[in-house]
């Protein structure tokens, strides 16, 4: 196998990287073998090895090519096994007395070579023979290191060639299987089970990314017994599932090259046995939703459009941006809104209350919330919820209501009068994208809808805007089928379950051309249904900041 030499990056990882890597330029392909007490090695090999070589036992083997699946499954290598024979692989694994006859070291390996026959291969100490091999113990942890070496990585502690050293403060086994430091976070015999995000990183960068590895929506489960590991995910709609957690709560963060631990007291009070930061997020790695424990949790969303359910317990959550879900479950919990409280936006005119955080960027649904903590201050669901809801005995209407609501003027719970094209405008913002209007959007649709554009020609530019087609495309295929359409216009504007005869006609009247997107779009918005669902929200007339 031919080797290659390391193109320099300043990147985060770069104090793991060597000299040399293995040359997949041609092939990905990377050979390994199994040395027994037939194999042949070549005269002068190495510290003389051979000489007192142990094979591995079976369960070894299996774990050790657990680790190159592990590997596999985050870069483009593919191992292939041969037979250890004449043409051996180009990374060989055994034990040998020479390592048990050097007091300071447990094992080692050979950096990819050009020449020999050393190069890759990796020797163990034969005192572990009779140690398993088991994900999160000693020996496993070893080979995960060793291997480190046979694909080019270098020590964190290192310097080599042009590449420094990692920097102190992440030169723990939290961060990368290849330094000697143990991470105070972690027990006397707790060690990774996988490589850590700088290892991750690293191998990426020298063997390629994988981007077919569980791309397509996964969900991963957790619980007490989860050994120390960093998650590689490709892509598709995922989820981190905590809820096999049976003690103490847990600390999740879904932002890449973050860490999470299980069985804590986020108070800091006692639980036998916590696991801190067992687990990482890879970097380039997603994970949009999250499943929190039956005890107190501090769940901790990233910038994409997260689901958080944090289920029993005093929880607190945290959403960091995009278009988020956060159903609190049972207890007391908190949400906190990063940013002062006035420039939070509430809409409780549907099932569950909405915050809008100024240009909409960032917006949370939320139920069995009891507490939200923004920069300024922390006040309670109810207390918001009464302060933005209109008072009981004062109810907005619709003037001089007839069979079409849509044409009529509305009169606000303050007596404040919304003109009926005003309405209609508003109403198409509200339904179709599912927020209130920003002030200079709204302002140019009414002008031009009292030029005479027709209101249907204002939906057909909503239907067809990039905001609309992201919240209507469920499947992401990059068109908004009919069916999906529907969905959607039941879903967030009538908010409520399909009654099937109406919807089949309207699902024939778009499939047999008869009526248009738009057309639909405008019906649903505009029909007296929306217009009393929606009356309180119309005439409040609030818009984006």
């Amino acid at each position: 196998m031919s080797v290659t030499r390391l193109v320099y990056t300043d990147e985060f990882f770069n104090g793991l990287l060597s000299k040399v890597a293995w040359d997949i330029s041609s092939s990905n392909t990377l050979t390994y073998s199994i040395p027994n007490a037939d194999s042949h090695f070549v005269s002068g090999y190495g510290v003389g090895e051979p000489n007192t070589m142990t094979p591995l036992q079976d369960d070894q083997v299996e774990a050790f090519e657990s680790i190159l699946n592990q590997v596999e499954s985050f870069t483009q290598l593919d191992f292939v096994r041969v037979a250890d024979s004449a043409n051996t692989g180009t990374v060989r694994i055994a034990f040998s007395q020479s390592i048990a006859d050097d007091p300071f070291t447990e094992a080692w390996a050979y950096f990819p070579a050009h020449f020999g026959e050393e190069g890759g291969d990796i020797w163990l100490n034969p005192n572990d023979t009779e140690d398993s091999a088991e994900e999160g113990g000693l020996l496993f942890f070893v080979m995960l290191h060793e291997l480190g070496h046979a694909l080019g990585l270098s020590h964190s502690f290192e310097a080599a060639w042009r590449f420094p050293a990692v920097p102190t403060e992440l030169d723990s086994s939290q961060h990368t299987v290849m330094s000697y430091t143990a991470d105070p976070d972690y027990g006397e015999n707790d060690h990774p089970a996988s490589f850590m995000p700088l290892d991750i990183a690293a191998l990426q960068y020298i063997y390629g990314v994988n981007e077919n590895h569980n791309s397509t929506g996964t969900a991963y489960f957790f619980d007490n017994s989860t050994p120390i590991q960093t998650v590689w995910d490709a892509g598709g709609i995922d989820r981190f599932d905590f809820s096999r957690t049976t003690s103490g709560g847990v600390d999740v963060n879904l932002g890449q090259g973050e860490y999470s631990s299980i069985g804590i007291d986020i108070d800091g009070g006692f639980v036998p046995d916590p696991r801190v930061n067992v687990f990482a997020i890879a970097h380039g790695t997603d994970i949009e939703n999250l499943v929190g424990s039956d005890s107190a949790d501090r769940l901790t969303g990233n910038e994409l459009d997260n689901s958080i359910w944090a289920e029993a317990g005093d929880d607190l959550i945290d959403v960091v941006s995009g278009i988020n879900f956060v159903d609190g479950g049972t207890g007391v919990d908190t949400l906190v809104l990063a940013g002062e409280s006035a420039n939070w936006l509430w809409d409780f005119s549907g099932t569950n209350a909405i915050a809008w955080y100024l240009d909409a960027d960032k917006q949370v649904e939320l139920t069995n919330i009891e507490t939200i903590k923004f920069d300024d201050l922390e006040s309670s669901f109810e207390a918001i919820l009464a302060e933005n809801e209109p008072q009981p005995d004062q109810e907005a209407t619709v003037r001089d209501p007839d069979d079409f609501l849509w044409d009529n003027d509305l009169i606000g719970a303050d007596s404040s009068i919304v003109t009926a094209e005003d309405a209609q405008v508003y109403r198409l913002y509200l339904g179709s994208l599912g927020r209130i209007p920003d002030q200079d959007g709204f302002d140019w649709w009414s002008n031009e809808i009292s030029q005479g554009v027709l209101l249907e020609t204002m939906a057909a530019g909503f239907y067809w805007s990039d905001e609309f087609q992201a919240l209507a495309d469920a499947d992401a295929s990059g068109q908004v089928s009919n069916t999906e359409l529907l969905d959607h216009l039941y879903a967030t504007v009538l908010e409520r379950e399909i009654d099937e005869d109406g919807y089949n006609w309207w699902l024939d009247q778009l499939d047999a051309g008869a009526q248009s997107e738009e057309q639909v779009l405008t019906e649903f918005t505009q029909s007296n249904e929306y217009v009393l669902l929606s009356l309180n929200t119309v005439t409040v007339f609030d818009f984006l900041v």
